[in-house]
């Protein structure tokens, strides 16, 4: 299996948005099951979210924010020992999810 290192790494050149540190509790929905999740990065076009749901490549996951009860919908791009990095399909989402917060880092 792939580390979350291993896959940044490899990931480096591919980025074209640069990842934002976060640590944002959020609910996960995929079909009719819901969980607690942590999004511990996050840019304007996909996030990384560590949940104990059973999530798949290709699945869509509904994201929602606690806090402002705003949700976002993005696709399980691949699978990591930590977790799954997420895609979102229209980068328009930017201006909910941009409110999340978060630190700049390059990874």
């Amino acid at each position: 299996m792939v580390t979350r290192n291993d896959a940044v790494l490899s990931m480096q050149n591919r980025r074209l948005h640069d990842r934002q540190a976060l640590d944002q509790e959020v609910t996960a929905k995929i079909g009719g099951r819901h969980g607690h999740a942590l999004i511990t990065d996050i840019s304007q076009g996909g996030a990384f979210l560590e949940s104990d749901l059973a999530l798949r490549q290709g699945q869509d996951v509904v994201i929602s924010n606690p806090i402002t009860g705003e949700s976002v919908i993005a696709g399980v791009r691949r699978i990591e020992t930590e977790g799954a990095g997420l895609q979102f399909d229209d980068e328009a989402i930017w201006h909910v999810i941009g409110g999340w917060g978060g630190t700049p880092v390059k990874r």
